[in-house]
């Protein structure tokens, strides 16, 4: 994937939020940022991209055997306005299994789509992710 960012801003609704689950969902106007390794015919030679979005995003957590295990999926899908053929998806899901003291160890599986990627590049990504981390 080539570098990309966003900055995103706006409401939110929380359907369920308890301590065995929870379900939310983030939705408002963002900026977009994509630089090339190489100028892009689709963008009149250029190397870089600026452009107006949405930002819909997702999350989701659940615990199963009395806090165990817990399920998470969150999701950013980033559109642009302008440009209907430049958005991208980007997904992560997997599993969080407390520790000690605070400690958590993960396990999730990652996901990036991008609609219209640099020339010669797949439009797609993956990979696994195994982590140690600390619950605030």
């Amino acid at each position: 994937m080539d570098p990309l960012g966003n900055v995103a801003a706006g409401p939110g609704y929380r359907f369920w939020r308890s301590k065995e689950k929870n379900l939310s969902v983030k939705l408002g106007p963002a900026y977009g940022y994509k630089k090339y390794a190489n100028p892009m015919e689709f963008l009149d030679n250029k190397k870089e991209r600026e452009y107006f979005t949405s930002c819909w995003a997702p999350d989701f957590d659940m615990w199963f055997f009395d806090g165990f295990l817990q399920v998470f999926h969150h999701d950013d899908v980033v559109y642009d306005f302008q440009d209907s053929d430049n958005w991208v998806l980007r997904t992560r899901t997997g599993i969080r299994i407390p520790m000690a003291l605070k400690f958590f160890a993960s396990f999730q599986y990652n996901y990036e789509y991008d609609n219209q990627p640099a020339a010669e590049k797949k439009n797609y990504d993956q990979w696994w992710n195994f982590g140690l981390g600390w619950a605030f």
